[in-house]
């Protein structure tokens, strides 16, 4: 059914406000799960400590972005590219940054 016969019809338009409800807190609950996971691995990642010749900067989001697509899996269902995909990425690898540099202000 096109979107704008659902958008006239009240009892479709209400099935449409939920379905829509629904993905939105199914994003809600991954991204939350998704952020106490990439703040708890960088802080780990962290207290390591580098070894390597990659500034901690890069190779850290890196690898705790790799770990979290592992461990938690992907904001979508299904193996294919969506925008889900790419803010996914973007996501994962700004968090991690933004901990670094406060890690970094802090300590």
């Amino acid at each position: 059914m096109p979107v704008a016969a659902m958008l006239c019809n009240p009892r479709h338009f209400h099935k449409f406000l939920l379905h829509v409800y629904k993905q939105f807190m199914k994003l809600r609950t991954k991204l939350s799960k998704l952020t106490i996971f990439l703040i708890i691995a960088t802080i780990m990642l962290l207290r390591v400590g580098n070894k390597s010749n990659l500034p901690t900067l890069y190779i850290v989001p890196l690898i705790v972005a790799l770990a979290a697509k592992y461990v938690i899996g992907d904001l979508d269902k299904g193996f294919v590219w969506s925008w889900y995909d790419v803010l996914f990425w973007l996501y994962a690898l700004a968090i991690p940054y933004i901990v670094i540099q406060v890690y970094i202000l802090l300590w």
